[in-house]
């Protein structure tokens, strides 16, 4: 039978993590009028702590730790409404090392370069404008270069803490693809 429980030393990444979120990322911050949050000093410190590279091998600058422990981060990222961007740069880590450009990964597991999620309809959430985008769909998962997201523009969002930008990307100029029967990254 499969022990599901989070053992110690899950129950104390979790614990870490969420202390961590609470304290930088109350949830009052998305309140009319509240003190806004320094996001990118807020990434750069999750980045020393590592929590890119998390589930990534250690010759890339990650962690070495597995699926579990990557999950748990990305679960109180989630409850704690972090950015979709953390996110993204964590799955294009794994993409770029899946495809074999372990310098892409170690320079987004140590926070040179980052990543945004981008739908393939066209829509980036938090992208900046040299940032790569991260897509995927059922056949597999990809990074972009800013240069293939053409004629984007700022639009409008519900929540004020998210930008949102539409443009087209060009589907077919994948800086890297990995398709889902050769690594099932999905399931990150």
């Amino acid at each position: 039978m499969w022990d599901l429980l989070p053992n110690e030393e899950e129950t104390m990444i979790r614990h870490s993590v969420r202390a961590f979120l609470a304290a930088e990322l109350p949830i009052e911050r998305l309140r009319p009028n509240a003190k806004p949050v320094d996001m990118a000093g807020l990434r750069r410190a999750m980045i020393e702590l590592g929590w890119v590279g998390v589930g990534l091998p250690e010759d890339v600058g990650g962690s070495g730790l597995g699926l579990v422990e990557e999950m748990l981060i990305q679960r109180e990222c989630g409850r704690h409404l972090v950015s979709p961007s953390v996110m993204a740069s964590v799955l294009a880590a794994h993409v770029a090392h899946a495809a074999g450009d372990n310098a892409l990964a170690a320079d987004l597991v140590s926070g040179e370069v980052a990543a945004a999620l981008c739908l393939p309809s066209g829509q980036a959430f938090d992208w900046a404008q040299d940032d790569l985008l991260l897509v995927w769909n059922a056949d597999g998962m990809g990074i972009f270069d800013a240069a293939s997201f053409a004629a984007h523009r700022t639009e409008p969002c519900l929540d004020d803490s998210l930008a949102m930008h539409a443009g087209r990307l060009d589907l077919q100029a994948a800086r890297h693809w990995v398709e889902s029967r050769n690594a099932p990254l999905a399931m990150r």
